[in-house]
């Protein structure tokens, strides 16, 4: 079974890559989200796997919120695998 991966960032640049990448590797089944609140709005769906942007919709690029928001997506889906990432160089 193809596992429901949800990809969440701002930059649809980076969306775009990743997307791709998945998709050449056979993962089909992806949803793309450009805000916290849209993948919040969606978590029911339950995905197998988020890949999340550590400084989405951050604009004081606290680490903290990142920090909580792992832990609240763990607490809602205690199953599901979440990598998260950035694409900032400092």
């Amino acid at each position: 079974m193809d596992p429901l991966i949800f990809l969440v960032d701002d930059n649809e640049q980076v969306t775009g890559l990743i997307k791709l990448k998945l998709e050449n590797e056979g993962f089909m089944n992806l949803r793309v989200f450009n805000s916290y609140g849209s993948l919040l709005a969606e978590i029911e769906k339950e995905p197998q796997i988020i890949i999340l942007d550590n400084y989405l919709d951050i604009d004081d690029d606290d680490p903290e919120i990142s920090l909580e928001r792992f832990k609240q997506l763990k607490k809602q889906l205690p199953e599901t695998r979440i990598i998260i990432f950035s694409g900032e160089t400092d």
